[in-house]
């Protein structure tokens, strides 16, 4: 997974939320800053079986604002091939999941 996250102040964490077919209980996935993007990976077993996998993402930055794509009740969806998470299977992420925390939502 590859996020990028444009804030004017350094971001303190960013956060992969996800579980697959729309069941199930969230996994979180801490997104580590790689360059200019932030990026994780989803383990193979994480995804077996899967059709669909749902996430959201959130960000905090260190002024304490949480910036947010998606919630567990608003989510984002992407198709998953049921395999390991290689380039094909992720594109979808890495051209969906670019999100500005200061147009998205703030929380204090």
């Amino acid at each position: 997974i590859e996020v990028t996250i444009n804030e004017d102040t350094e971001v303190e964490e960013a956060v992969f939320h996800y579980r697959k077919d729309g069941k199930g209980t969230w996994k979180r996935l801490v997104l580590n800053l790689d360059g200019d993007r932030y990026s994780g990976k989803i383990n193979k077993g994480d995804l077996e079986g899967a059709d669909e996998i749902e996430y959201y993402i959130v960000a905090s930055d260190t002024t304490g604002f949480v910036g947010s794509l998606g919630s567990e009740t608003d989510t984002e969806t992407m198709r998953s091939s049921g395999e390991s998470p290689g380039p094909g299977a992720m594109m979808a992420v890495v051209a969906m999941v670019s999100f500005v925390i200061l147009g998205g939502r703030r929380e204090r």
